[in-house]
């Protein structure tokens, strides 16, 4: 997965200033047979290198159906803070792998999230803070 890479390159250090704090929102049809990764997750984790992780799961074996854009509009308070911190903070960087219709709705919150911000999805592309390789 992506994401495990992206991870073992911040565990590895060498980052100026430390490495940037890390959260995951990822997909899945059910947790239990869909984190092949789990307990490397848990791993970075307990390094300090995974600050959060949010698993929306599309096809729960109980409980209502979530999906990754889901947990980001729950989240868009925490989530528009980290996009847009303010003077002085460190901003974050979206990085969307998956589906393109996964992607699709991650986009449209992440627009909602930015325009409540004063600012665009466009701006965040150009700025290269919005990312995305969909399939």
């Amino acid at each position: 997965a992506p994401f495990i890479a992206l991870l073992e390159l911040l565990a590895g250090g060498g980052f100026v200033g430390g490495a940037p704090a890390v959260q995951l929102w990822m997909g899945c049809r059910r947790r239990a047979d869909a984190l092949p990764h789990s307990s490397r997750l848990e791993a970075f984790a307990r390094a300090g290198v995974l600050q959060t992780l949010r698993v929306a799961e599309s096809r729960p074996s109980s409980g209502q159906r979530q999906l990754v854009q889901d947990l980001l509009r729950d989240d868009g308070d925490e989530f528009g803070r980290l996009l847009f911190p303010g003077t002085g903070g460190c901003q974050a960087i979206v990085l969307v792998c998956g589906a393109a219709s996964m992607g699709a709705g991650v986009r449209e919150v992440v627009a909602e999230v930015a325009a409540k911000r004063g600012s665009s999805i466009e701006a965040l592309e150009q700025e290269r803070r919005f990312v995305a390789e969909l399939w």
